[in-house]
């Protein structure tokens, strides 16, 4: 009884026409009895299972409350699933307004539909209900619209999915918003106005990552930008893997609850994106259970699917920057895979600077275009700058300077555009398809 009720609150539900423009009255009274929800979730429409949030022990369903309207803040989008058909809506609201509602539509025409989902106490931020709806069953390469509850009247935000295969797709990249939020939302709008298709955020995004006031400044200060944007999150030494963090964030599956969301691995059009652990995780997982999840998704890639290889964490592995050393342990782990599998970029902040890297091998020798990985590094979203060591050998380009960058794909090529906050451009690198050599190093 109880898995018919959930399918039934849960899932996308059946379409409803747009009604009248003017935005109807709160409910009022309870209609519906807040069902327990129980984890892993198979949702209707879903093509995966929904793991159970830290907090997942206290989530419920229940889309009409007797609190009336509350303010919807935080709202951001995240990919668990297939991007290309399947999309994470969350938000944060006041304690006790328990709807989890989700109305979409393709922004060409069509019909709203409908989701569900479910909500839970945020950890660490008892004033604090947060909200995640899972929304499937989508059409690759669409623009949709969205609203956040029944009422009809709001203005609706958009967003774009993925492209069934390796369509052309923009990523923005960021990371290190800390400390400064108004240079983090100077560079949100400044990102809003390049439209990207997904944002790939390298950790840092505030000084205490258990801390929710601080949350609260970074959503704030780039509320158009998170609500528009899926992203994929990776973990930096200051998100410190606080429960406030990982459940704000619903991100891909590893295969282990033990490393819930601390790794994953995930398809974004001709990316094959996979997002790892640098900071916050011992050293024996870095080399032991993180390196055979690495290497095995690094084996099982399918180039014609997804011709480009992008690895996204914390801490560089080749740096000449003030500040932080580059990190030997996951070079010395991880830098070898790379180079067999031959990785085409690696993303990482920490560095509040901007730095690119030559094509490399692991141990820093310069290699031709196509035969070695180009090495990004931008802890420019907010924190505060680093200057350089003498320039070492290997260096393409280095500026003090916050910023972000666009990292534009299709099948043939790779170009990558480094961006100060005014939106000048540091450096526009291009990097063409080059197939890799069977048992090249």
């Amino acid at each position: 009884m109880r898995t018919v009720l959930l399918r039934a609150l849960l899932g996308v539900a059946t379409l409803s026409a747009c009604r009248s423009p003017a935005r109807a009255p709160a409910p009022t009274t309870v209609t519906e009895t807040a069902a327990p929800v129980v984890f892993p979730l198979r949702l209707e429409r879903c093509e995966y299972p929904v793991d159970a949030p830290l907090a997942g022990h206290r989530a419920v369903s229940a889309h009409v409350a007797n609190s009336g309207a509350s303010r919807i803040r935080h709202l951001h989008l995240t990919v668990v699933g297939d991007a290309a058909r399947s999309l994470v809506v969350q938000w944060n609201t006041d304690p006790d307004d328990l709807r989890s509602v989700v109305r979409v539509r393709p922004r060409e025409g069509g019909t709203w539909q409908r989701a569900e989902g479910y909500s839970f106490p945020l950890p660490g931020a008892t004033h604090v209900r947060h909200h995640e709806v899972h929304l499937c069953a989508l059409t690759p390469a669409t623009a949709y619209e969205y609203e956040v509850g029944d009422d009809d009247g709001a203005t609706p935000w958009r967003f774009r999915t993925a492209p069934d295969g390796p369509g052309e797709v923009t990523a923005l990249v960021v990371g290190d918003a800390r400390t400064h939020p108004e240079v983090w939302g100077a560079i949100a709008a400044a990102a809003v106005r390049e439209a990207p298709d997904v944002l790939l955020f390298t950790g840092d995004a505030v000084a205490d990552g258990g801390s929710f006031a601080l949350w609260s400044r970074f959503f704030d200060a780039a509320e158009t930008l998170l609500a528009s944007t899926p992203g994929y999150w990776a973990d930096g030494n200051h998100e410190g893997l606080a429960a406030v963090y990982y459940d704000q964030f619903a991100l891909p599956s590893n295969g282990e609850r033990s490393h819930h969301e601390h790794w994953y691995a995930s398809t974004y059009g001709p990316l094959r994106l996979v997002a790892l652990n640098d900071v916050t995780v011992p050293a024996a997982d870095i080399a032991g259970a993180q390196r055979d999840f690495l290497d095995a998704t690094l084996r099982a890639v399918d180039r014609a699917r997804t011709p480009w290889i992008v690895t996204m964490h914390h801490q560089p592995m080749h740096t000449d920057a003030v500040g932080h050393l580059p990190d030997a342990i996951t070079r010395r782990t991880w830098g070898p895979l790379f180079d067999r599998a031959r990785v085409d970029v690696d993303l990482s902040g920490h560095v509040h600077n901007y730095e690119s890297s030559e094509p490399l091998h692991h141990d820093g020798t310069v290699v031709a275009e196509g035969r070695g990985t180009r090495y990004f590094v931008y802890g420019g979203a907010g924190a505060p700058l680093y200057d350089f060591h003498a320039r070492a050998p290997w260096v393409h380009q280095r500026a003090v300077t916050h910023g972000y960058a666009l990292l534009r794909a299709r099948a043939d090529r790779l170009v990558w555009d480094a961006r100060r906050v005014d939106g000048t451009v540091i450096e526009r690198v291009e990097i063409p398809w080059t197939a890799p050599v069977a048992g090249a190093r």
